[in-house]
């Protein structure tokens, strides 16, 4: 990934927007974010000097502020959002909390587990909620983070990374199987963040990130008493565990694997091949790979392996896939409902917890629903999707009767243009991913 190195003055004058404490017309992540790609990414010598400010960054009260809004300033300030303006925050307990972290004395309050049922399945799943300064710090950590990991990650890891989704993953399928890669292994790992072994995350989240200072505010976050697991429901976790995966996984299977194709998106694993039997070659390979790695695959090899050719049905990341006349054909999975009911049922127990404010537009998660879901909505079937929406929202008893039917078309023709630039954006990786396989073995020949 090219990057254009900035001079040594615009960097301190870039560091000052989001270590100092600067003018409220300056927006420090922007800052932060041009300073990593133009300078902290551009050597090794940069990168590990930036590492070692990056606990002044997490500490920052202004860049707090900015995570209280990323998360909701309502859930974090409750009655205080409404009646103050949009640029108070409680800044004297954002100076404290700064105090706390910088001097190694912050400790994280009690993680409240709440049990909640798995979305079309049986059973039920564990999250744990932080308290509210743990909250703003690992949304801060995520956010100063990202910029820096995100880059080396392999391109086909869709999940939990910024401009990629669902959409790109349906994007890659279609275009694997329309180069004749017809079989495909779609597996889970088994309880994923509750499995993770700690140890080995925080080694190779020391090594990325230089022994930053930051490494002991991280590993509070992440609960220093558990040897195994990482708390799932801080929004720190799904970045931890790409970090894992990545590492331990993805690059590894890329390069021992290079005739299959690995689609992932957090713990969902998807490997398209050419034959049954490399089909079968591959949910062996990862199930050994995972178990070195301390995890588990949810699924047998009955279950993980399909051939679209023999009209398999494949339910994957919310959509039902199969092979009609040569194409691949995505329609909406039962999960994706399910999930949005689940979604509603969670707004509605907000809403009555005081969590969210009263005037919450519910329509909004109707629209981000129809956008996420439009690749695999047809532009005729719009309203009657839109008219099921409604009626799931009213039987969690929300009234979403403000997205009519205009307004679900547009979330569906934003969807449209953003699968158009993901269709653009597999494609891209692809290539590039062929350019490389070429070259190693050009390399290899001499």
């Amino acid at each position: 990934m090219p990057y254009q190195s900035i001079s040594s003055q615009f960097h301190y004058y870039l560091q000052r927007d989001y270590i100092g404490n600067r003018s409220e017309s300056v927006n420090p992540i922007k800052s932060y974010q041009e300073d990593v790609e133009q300078w902290a990414l551009t050597a090794k010598k940069r990168m590990h000097e930036h590492c070692q400010c990056l606990l002044k960054a997490a500490a920052n009260p202004r860049l707090l502020a900015e995570a209280i809004n990323q998360i909701g300033r309502y859930e974090i300030l409750g009655d205080d959002a409404k009646v103050a303006g949009p640029n108070w925050f409680p800044w004297e307990q954002l100076r404290n909390l700064k105090k706390e972290v910088l001097s190694g004395s912050f400790r994280r309050g009690k993680y409240r587990k709440v049990k909640i049922p798995k979305i079309g399945k049986e059973g039920s799943r564990t999250i744990e909620i932080p308290d509210d300064a743990s909250r703003i710090l690992s949304r801060n950590l995520c956010t100063l983070l990202t910029p820096m990991l995100d880059p080396d990650f392999y391109d086909l890891s869709i999940g939990f990374r910024p401009r990629r989704s669902q959409a790109h993953g349906i994007a890659a399928a279609k275009l694997l199987v329309d180069q004749g890669k017809h079989h495909m292994v779609a597996c889970d790992v088994r309880d994923a963040f509750g499995s993770v072994p700690k140890v080995r995350l925080l080694q190779i989240l020391r090594s990325r990130l230089h022994q930053s200072p930051a490494m002991g505010l991280i590993e509070e976050l992440l609960d220093r008493k558990r040897k195994r697991g990482i708390p799932q429901g801080l929004s720190l976790s799904p970045l931890c565990l790409n970090v894992y995966l990545d590492h331990l996984f993805d690059h590894w299977w890329s390069e021992q694997f290079p005739d299959t194709t690995l689609v992932r998106y957090a713990d969902d694993i998807a490997v398209f091949a050419d034959t049954r039997a490399a089909a079968i070659d591959a949910y062996g390979a990862i199930c050994q790979r995972m178990q070195s790695a301390g995890l588990q695959i949810k699924e047998s090899q009955q279950d993980a392996i399909f051939d679209l050719t023999s009209n398999d049905h494949v339910e994957w990341l919310g959509f039902s896939l199969r092979l009609m006349n040569g194409d691949l054909d995505a329609v909406l999975g039962h999960s994706a409902w399910d999930k949005l009911h689940a979604s509603l049922l969670e707004i509605r127990a907000r809403l009555k917890n005081n969590e969210l404010s009263l005037d919450h537009d519910v329509s909004q998660s109707g629209c981000q629903w129809l956008v996420q879901k439009s690749v695999a909505i047809n532009e005729a079937a719009v309203p009657a999707v839109a008219d099921q929406v409604r009626q799931l929202a009213a039987h969690a008893g929300l009234n979403m009767s403000s997205l009519n039917d205009e307004k679900a078309h547009e979330a569906w023709s934003r969807g449209q243009e953003f699968a158009k630039r993901a269709e653009k954006n597999v494609s891209e990786w692809m290539q590039s991913h062929e350019i490389v396989e070429v070259d190693e073995h050009v390399g290899q020949q001499f």
